[in-house]
């Protein structure tokens, strides 16, 4: 009877994870469940979404993984899930494979927006969202991600468009909305906003790195952007050191290297 204890014992730690993994993707279908090891392959950079990304709108991968750093480290500095930020960081502005050339960071010369009247340059800015969230869904990752998709612009105002001669009225030039519900994709909202800007100007040292995410922060909050979050006031002033030091990180300015001696003939 011992043996045969100890050989089931055996055999059901041996069994057990292989089983489990098998099982696993019919249970999350059956109880509409999302595991955290399904999330964690979607931060594999194999995922067939993020290759898409990556082959179609390479500026837009790049700035999205610079969100998922920023996200992940302002996550960690108020104990809100860093995991879920850095995820949905990763997949937020998915949408724009379907047309990369119009947005900023995937152009090369020509800004095909030029041509448009602002009203129709919004529309295309703005299907972002609903391609993403329609991109989300094939996948079967909306249930997890779509608020990032969905929120990360919040109602803000595309302000370049909205201040055209020709705009006529502001709400034409905002987004949908919602505005952030969860302390994660409010975190998300500022990352995004704070990685566009510093790549305009990338910050020279941590004071400027600081300036500019609390220039960030302050315009959010005054503009009521923030205010379904539940991020506090405390939240955003703890979150500030380290969202600057991962700035500082990836805007580092890179030592010089002397030139060698030309050796003497």
């Amino acid at each position: 009877d011992t043996a045969a204890g100890v050989a089931g014992a055996a055999a059901g730690g041996l069994l057990g994870a292989p089983i489990a993994l098998a099982i696993g993707p019919l249970a999350e279908w059956l109880f509409d469940h999302t595991t955290r090891i399904t999330i964690t392959e979607w931060l594999n950079f194999e995922h067939p979404l993020l290759r898409e990304l990556a082959s179609k709108a390479p500026g837009t991968f790049q700035h999205s993984v610079s969100v998922s750093v920023l996200a992940d480290a302002a996550a960690r500095a108020i104990r809100a899930d860093s995991f879920l930020a850095r995820v949905g960081a990763l997949y937020h502005d998915v949408g724009k494979v379907k047309a990369p050339e119009y947005f900023g960071e995937n152009q090369h010369g020509v800004n095909p927006h030029s041509g448009l009247p602002p009203w129709e340059s919004a529309a295309i800015l703005r299907a972002h969202v609903d391609d993403g969230v329609l991109l989300l869904r094939y996948y079967g990752m909306s249930r997890t991600l779509a608020a990032f998709v969905r929120e990360h612009h919040g109602t803000g105002l595309m302000p370049g468009l909205a201040s055209h001669p020709l705009a006529g009225g502001r709400d034409t030039y905002r987004y949908a909305g919602p505005r952030p519900r969860s302390r994660e994709t409010g975190i998300v909202m500022i990352a995004d906003q704070t990685e566009a800007l510093a790549r305009v100007a990338p910050p020279a040292d941590a004071a400027a790195a600081t300036a500019l995410v609390r220039q960030i922060i302050q315009r959010l909050v005054d503009s009521g952007e923030l205010d379904d979050s539940g991020l506090s006031t405390d939240d955003l002033a703890r979150m500030t050191p380290d969202m600057v030091a991962a700035l500082v990180a990836m805007y580092h300015r890179r030592v010089g290297y002397a030139s060698a001696p030309v050796a003497a003939s």
